[in-house]
């Protein structure tokens, strides 16, 4: 069973990016997203240490909330 999560961007270098879970920090490629790049501030799903794509505010409580 995979488990994607939602992580807020802390820095963005090329196609990879710093992301924070709430509990750490880590580097997630980026090389899966489309469309215009996240930015320091977005939050995205992450599976694997890949960002599959930038979520929008609703989206992001629904992956918070348990």
């Amino acid at each position: 069973m995979c488990l994607a999560y939602a992580a807020k961007v802390v820095s963005v270098s090329d196609t990879v990016a710093m992301v924070f879970t709430g509990e750490n920090q880590q580097r997630v490629t980026l090389l899966a997203l489309e469309g215009d790049p996240p930015v320091p501030g977005d939050w995205v799903l992450v599976l694997s240490g890949l960002a599959l794509r930038k979520l929008t505010e609703e989206e992001r409580h629904e992956y918070l909330t348990p």
